[in-house]
C-alpha cells in the first residue's frame, strides 16, 4: 500500500464565532442503541437496529465476541443505523487488528452519519495510525496518533446542529484509557443530513477488523 504522510491541515466551512465544544466524556443517558455481540449467530440479531452492508463474521477473541469485518476486494464493508437519520448524536465503537509478519497492517474503522461524510482511523505503519475527517473526497482535518496491533481501540464521533452549522468532533484512543480532549473537529455549513449512521471498516490484503461495544447517544 502506498502510504502518504500529509501535513497537519485544518480547513473549516464555517465563517460563524465559536465552535460548538461537548465534553469528551461518555455517560450512559440519552443511549438510542447499544451492541456488545453477545449471540454467537448472525441470525440473532436479523431484528436489530442495525443492517449489515458486507462480509461479516461474528468471531470470538480472546475474552470477549467480536463482530469480524473480513476482506471485501477493496471496497468498504458498512453496518448502517437506522431508520432515523440523526442530527444531533454521538457515535462510539470499539475496533481491534491483528498484527502482520512485519507488523504493517493496511486496515482502518471509521463512522458518519452524513451524506458524503467519513472519519477514517487507520495504521500506517511503524506503529502509527492517522484519524482524519473526509468530506465528499476531501480531507478537512487529520492528525497522527500511536496505533498499535493486537490491541482494542475505540473511536467516538460526535455531531451537533445547531441551525444551519454543524460541528463534527472525533477522538480515538486505547481502551481502558480516559481521553481528555477532542483530537480532529470542523465546522461545516448546510451538510447533507440523509445518510443513515453508520459504522465503516476497510479490511484489505485479508486482513479482518473486528468490532465490538457500538453505542449511540442522542446529543441534543
Amino acid at each position: 500500500m502506498k502510504i502518504t504522510l500529509l501535513m497537519l491541515t485544518t480547513l473549516l466551512f464555517a465563517s460563524c464565532g465559536n465552535m460548538y465544544k461537548s465534553s469528551v466524556n461518555s455517560n450512559n443517558k440519552d443511549i438510542i442503541f447499544s451492541e456488545s455481540f453477545d449471540h454467537k449467530n448472525l441470525e440473532d440479531y436479523k431484528d436489530s437496529f442495525f443492517v449489515l452492508s458486507g462480509n461479516y463474521v461474528l468471531d470470538p477473541l480472546g475474552d470477549r465476541n467480536a463482530l469480524t469485518s473480513r476482506f471485501n476486494g477493496n471496497t468498504e464493508n458498512a453496518l448502517l443505523f437506522g431508520p432515523e437519520k440523526l442530527s444531533n448524536y454521538t457515535l462510539e465503537a470499539s475496533f481491534f487488528y491483528l498484527s502482520t509478519a512485519n507488523n504493517t497492517v493496511a486496515a482502518g474503522v471509521g463512522g458518519g452519519g452524513i451524506a458524503g461524510f467519513k472519519v477514517h482511523l487507520y495504521p500506517t505503519g511503524d506503529q502509527m495510525g492517522k484519524l482524519r475527517i473526509i468530506y465528499n473526497g476531501i480531507t478537512y482535518d487529520e492528525v497522527e496518533m500511536k496505533m498499535l496491533p493486537d490491541t482494542w481501540y475505540k473511536i467516538r464521533l460526535d455531531l451537533k446542529t445547531v441551525g444551519s452549522t454543524s460541528t463534527l468532533q472525533c477522538v480515538a484512543y486505547e481502551e481502558g484509557t480516559s481521553p481528555k480532549s477532542w483530537m480532529i473537529s470542523g465546522n461545516f455549513q448546510n451538510l447533507d443530513l440523509k445518510g443513515q449512521v453508520s459504522v465503516l471498516t476497510y479490511p484489505v490484503r485479508s486482513i479482518p477488523v473486528y468490532i465490538d461495544d457500538i453505542i449511540i447517544r442522542k446529543n441534543d
